[in-house]
């Protein structure tokens, strides 16, 4: 009956561990299949209709955001992830006399000057990020009574003053000029007082303590906005975004900021019925921007028709316009057309980006104009309601993440302005020829020459091809891949927003939906590079030719194209290095796959172009604020662990083999056989690590033997300590010895409550029950990680179900198996001794792990860097806490349960020494 209860046992383990991982594997699926055709791009009848009513209509209302106006130059470009533009922050100012008159009159000829630049491009308005800077919420006071938002002697009243006293002549001036002028603004936007009044009007449990579901929290926007219009009757309207707020788009210590409160439809609806009578009657108009995350009841309000009607289709408003991205997520390349731009009850405004901030933020040539053609001829044709364009010179993304320009006043801009002019036209004339219009664009720029236009249209038409087919991996775009059931962008190797990705979680995907294309996907990067070449080629010996002109117009040519051909030159270097890299892991991961010669072959020719492109393009362009150089780092490091991977596998096949050796000398055959008898201390070494090995029950029975049992545990470790290094990269040593720490100390709190006790349970087999019982999970392990090396087994874990399941089946039952050889070590203990040592076990594991891994924002940014797990931005840890609400802070919990457990323990374990004292005596 006794050798019955340890397979009882382990059966039930098994059949545990499994049940948890197949749980885990209804919640982790990776679908991968073709992306469905788009349906408003691929009716024929809707294009037809929509070039038609493109030619019946121009777009009423064409807005355009600021530009770079009033966005201070000084800062860490290329460094800083923050999303916070700080418009107008050197101009307004904390103390008085509150706005920098210097400043100011910078702004000032910058804002003209842009102003006459949009409206000579056709477009009729303009947002500016301005909103409570304007206001006082005096016309709150009046309606609740008791205090004022702000005291008369406050600074905010006083600043707000002067603000309004400075630009409201320029807002009146815009005005003038033909151009609508709307403010813009995320809500919740907030200022100390306007927080705490709101908090104390409408609190909830949500980390910014508002409940916007409240209509007096919108009883207070309306005054304030009714408030604003009086006294600026100038302002044509308000832009408001929901979907995005919090301290990443903050800076510390300004006093103005916004939180992301409106997280549901009733917040949602409450904030329009509350400031939606504000613009009815005063004629104004409200811009809702449908922009969401994807997360949350609001989550795909952007994308989903049906959500779109659930939230918004209750509200009618002649004030009301509700502006959306033109494709079914962010301004990807490859992605639909949105569907929500086709439905509705309200007028609508299509978002278009000229500065593609995923696609290297206009530092090279991306011309996007044919698309939008496409894409405002098929939307205008699937809905009469849309009546506009909103255009983005400037915003979108981490502005200070790429390349230090403002648009149109510093750094490089030239291919900006041409998506900007391009798109302006288009909502003029929608059923405008996009190649006719850049083909104008580049004569106003560079001269009538026709080389020089023909070079640069040429550049611009050839490029776009390279951008789709070289910065993305078409197999991968054109497939919708969920994980797990978010769809994942087009451009996942290539990561926000700058950073060429080596993590092997993200590259086992991108492979997985590229691999029946895998050559395709080579050459198409190969023939990408080369396309860019030729480009830059053809604009040099423009170049020559403007060089060597005596028109003055050429003259002043010539310099643009030699900022143009730098910026080709950055392209160049940026998509050999691009080319090189997807050769290099596409072919790798596909021999881990198939493990075919060719692609061994591929692999290696691919690292060593990688390495020589990456030295090039970070030589040239490393210091390079306007054309910086992209982060290489990830795919750097995850060159170095693929080139690991063949001694790691050699050394993990040594090992399995002298497990299995050691194994065989202990077993019953080798004591049968003598074998373990004759080796003397290796064959007691043997016997001892066959007992901890396969039945480790017996331990309490075994002859005791020291210096056997712990040079089992040591093995054991060293186990451990490779296989969390292989598996790492053996990217930092601290992480092997982490896990080798919290395995000890584990092992010893089991132990030292032990002492005291008989001498026979001194000999260190109770610590070695604790290491030894893990070595069949790490046996199983080590020959995965022996047969094609470590990335292998990621690649298999993070792709294949079956595999998946199997390790996670294997860890969790390995580790309830040593639970339970730690328990039947101590049965000569009466209950109090097991369970008070294994509570002092338990504590003390929590106690090591929470001192190592104090939060889980270190455990995350641990996988990105050094272990190229998994990326972890700032933008994600961002994302994390403020749109999934997920707490990454560990707080006090582990440490408390942590020492209680251990106290508990200890003092079990000191009473159940008692009772056995007293029992003997």
């Amino acid at each position: 009956m006794s050798s019955v209860k340890p397979l009882v046992f382990g059966a039930v383990q098994v059949a545990l561990a499994l049940a948890v991982a197949l749980a885990f594997e209804s919640v982790y699926t990776i679908e991968v299949r073709p992306r469905p055709p788009d349906p408003l791009a691929s009716q024929t009848g809707a294009a037809q209709a929509g070039t038609e009513a493109a030619h019946r209509q121009t777009l009423s209302l064409r807005l355009v955001d600021s530009g770079g106006v009033g966005i201070p130059l000084a800062g860490e470009w290329g460094k800083d992830y923050s999303h916070d533009l700080r418009v107008f922050r050197e101009v307004i100012l904390e103390e008085s006399p509150y706005v920098d008159a210097s400043a100011f009159r910078r702004v000032d000829r910058q804002w003209r000057a842009y102003v006459e630049r949009m409206r000579e491009y056709g477009n009729n308005a303009i947002v500016i990020p301005l909103l409570l800077e304007l206001i006082d919420f005096d016309h709150v006071n009046g309606a609740h009574g008791g205090h004022a938002m702000y005291d008369a002697d406050s600074p905010f009243r006083a600043r707000h003053k002067v603000v309004r006293h400075q630009f409201g002549p320029l807002l009146e001036w815009t005005n003038q000029q033909g151009m609508q002028l709307f403010l813009g603004t995320d809500m919740l936007a907030l200022t100390p007082s306007l927080h705490q009044h709101l908090r104390d009007l409408a609190p909830d449990t949500s980390p910014v303590g508002i409940d916007t579901s409240d209509p007096a929290v919108w009883e207070v926007y309306r005054a304030g906005l009714e408030e604003l219009f009086d006294q600026l009757p100038s302002i044509a309207g308000l832009v408001i975004r929901i979907g995005e707020g919090g301290s990443l788009y903050n800076t510390h210590g300004w006093p103005y900021r916004s939180e992301l409160a409106v997280r549901d439809a009733a917040s949602v609806q409450a904030m329009l019925r509350g400031l939606l009578p504000a613009f009815e009657a005063r004629g104004k108009t409200l811009v809702l921007r449908t922009w969401t995350v994807g997360v949350g009841e609001l989550g795909r309000l952007h994308v989903d028709p049906q959500v779109y009607q659930r939230v918004l289709g209750g509200i009618d408003s002649p004030a009301l316009i509700v502006s959306t991205k033109f494709t079914a997520g962010d301004f990807f390349s490859y992605l639909p057309l949105n569907p929500t731009l086709a439905s509705g009850r309200h007028r609508r405004l299509v978002e278009l980006q000229a500065r593609p901030e995923f696609e290297g933020f206009g530092a090279f040539p991306n011309f996007l104009g044919e698309e939008h053609a496409q894409a405002l001829r098929s939307l205008v044709g699937a809905n009469p309601r849309i009546v506009g364009t909103y255009l983005w010179p400037q915003f979108g993304g981490p502005l200070r993440a790429g390349p230090r320009s403002l648009y149109p006043l510093h750094g490089f801009w030239l291919w900006t302005d041409a998506n900007v002019f391009v798109a302006s036209r288009l909502a003029l004339a929608p059923d405008a020829d996009a190649n006719g219009l850049v083909r104008q664009w580049a004569a106003a720029t560079f001269g009538d020459d026709a080389q020089v236009v023909g070079a640069v249209t040429n550049v611009l038409a050839q490029t776009r091809e390279a951008v789709r087919k070289g910065f993305y991996i078409r197999p991968f775009a054109e497939r919708e891949v969920r994980v797990p059931g978010l769809e994942l962008p087009p451009l996942m190797w290539i990561f926000e927003w700058d950073m060429v990705g080596g993590w092997h979680s993200l590259l086992s995907i991108v492979y997985r939906g590229s691999r029946d294309d895998v050559d395709v996907a080579i050459e198409e990067g190969d023939a990408a590079a080369g396309r860019v070449r030729r480009a830059r080629q053809q604009l040099q010996q423009a170049l020559a030719k403007a060089k060597s002109a005596e028109a003055s117009r050429l003259r002043v040519a010539s310099a643009r194209l030699a900022a143009a051909l730098r910026s080709l030159e950055y392209q160049e270097t940026l998509f050999d290095v691009l080319a090189a890299w997807r050769q290099a892991f596409l072919s790798y991961y596909r021999w881990l796959e198939t493990g075919e010669a060719g692609a061994w072959t591929q692999w290696t020719a691919g690292r060593e172009r990688f390495e020589i492109a990456a030295a090039r393009h970070v030589a040239r362009f490393g210091g390079d604020v306007d054309f910086p150089a992209f982060d290489l780092t990830s795919a750097t490091q995850a060159v170095t662990y693929a080139t690991r991977g063949a001694w790691v596998r050699r050394t993990a096949a040594a090992l399995l083999i002298s497990v299995i050796a050691l194994l065989g000398i202990g077993s019953p055959f080798g004591r049968t056989w003598g074998v373990s008898r004759r080796l003397g201390a290796l064959g007691r070494l043997g016997r001892v690590t066959w007992t901890t090995t396969v039945t480790p029950w017996r331990l309490g029975r075994e002859p005791r033997d020291l210096r056997s049992s712990m040079a089992v545990a040591t093995l054991g470790l060293v186990l451990v300590g490779f296989l969390v290094g292989a598996l790492t990269g053996f990217a930092s040593a601290w992480i092997g010895a982490s896990s080798l720490l919290v395995i000890g100390i584990v092992g010893l709190a089991f132990e030292s409550t032990s002492i005291g006790l008989a001498g026979r349970q001194r000999h260190g087999y109770v610590f070695v029950a604790a290491v030894g019982p893990l070595i069949p999970g790490l046996i199983v392990l080590l020959a995965m990680i022996a047969y094609r090396g470590p990335l292998a087994f990621w690649y298999w874990f993070w792709i294949v179900p079956i595999f998946r399941v199997t390790v996670l089946t294997i860890m969790i039952a390995m580790l309830l198996w040593t639970a339970y050889a730690m328990l039947t070590a101590r049965t000569s203990d009466a209950w109090r001794g097991r369970v008070g040592a294994s509570l002092a076990a338990a504590g003390a594991g929590l106690l090591a792990l929470t001192a190592l891994l104090p939060n889980w924002v270190d455990v995350l940014r641990f996988l990105d860097r050094p272990l190229n797990l998994a990326p972890a931005t700032e933008t994600m840890l961002f994302a994390l806490r403020t749109y999934a609400a997920v707490s990454l802070d560990a707080g006090r919990l582990p440490w408390m349960l942590g020492t209680l457990l251990l106290a508990a323990g200890y003092a079990l374990s000191a009473r159940g020494r008692g009772a056995e004292r007293t029992h003997t005596s």
